[in-house]
């Protein structure tokens, strides 16, 4: 049977006892669909290469459909970009049991190295990580800034409208279909609750704040977690 991971064993299970527990800091962004997840992320990336002085805020990049394409090129797990550009986690009454009479759980070993890759970025640091449970898998890392977009639904829908060109009801059929999935893959992998806010270091309604102002607070997190990165001892 599928185990559950909770996100002390997750961290535990990754963790890099060679590398400095705190180097350069790195986002996640959490959002509800139409919501403006990386519409945010390249804004503060704006942010962070105008801040030349500062080395920590230089060579910085946002990890959305660049980290798809990392899985789909791994022959073994068989991914489609559609399905991970969508973060389609489909539920185990659906696949589980085909696969595992099969003998592979291709959906679970694909949304493990996911996770894995996530990871290993946040490592690195200095990058934005839009989506993909982020702020589960490095919560126990003392480096990341976790960010979540909130917005009214009304406005979630004319953004969904705009961005795939569809009616008013097929874009509010997708709109709830992504927050289900994405809402579905942190219980099942963390046992989480994606929306409450006390796992996340910042909750922004974009329909009351401007993507412009939440990168401005994103940039000033940011500065606050670089000076404590610095200071951290090797």
């Amino acid at each position: 049977m599928k185990e559950r991971i909770t996100m002390a064993e997750y961290g535990q299970s990754h963790a890099s006892p060679d590398r400095p527990p705190c180097s350069y800091p790195f986002v996640t962004v959490s959002r509800l669909a139409g919501a403006g997840g990386r519409t945010l992320a390249n804004a503060i990336l704006e942010r962070l290469n105008a801040r030349t002085s500062d080395e920590w805020a230089q060579g910085w990049e946002v990890c959305d459909w660049q980290l798809c394409l990392k899985i789909v090129k791994d022959p073994e797990l068989h991914a489609s970009l559609e399905s991970l550009l969508t973060e389609e986690y489909k539920k185990e009454s659906k696949v589980f049991l085909k696969e595992l009479l099969s003998g592979k759980c291709q959906q679970y070993a694909l949304n493990k190295r996911v996770l894995g890759i996530v990871r290993a970025l946040a490592l690195r640091g200095k990058c934005i990580i839009v989506g993909r449970a982020g702020s589960f898998a490095t919560r126990d890392l003392p480096s990341g800034v976790h960010i979540r977009l909130v917005a009214p639904e009304e406005m979630r829908v004319n953004v969904m409208m705009r961005v795939l060109g569809e009616t008013e009801a097929t874009a509010r059929d997708e709109m709830y279909s992504q927050d289900d999935s994405r809402a579905h893959f942190v219980r099942e992998f963390f046992c989480g609750d994606i929306d409450d806010p006390v796992g996340y270091h910042l909750v922004a309604n974009t329909g009351l704040v401007s993507i412009h102002d939440a990168a401005f607070f994103v940039e000033h997190l940011l500065a606050a977690k670089a000076s404590q990165c610095a200071a951290a001892p090797l």
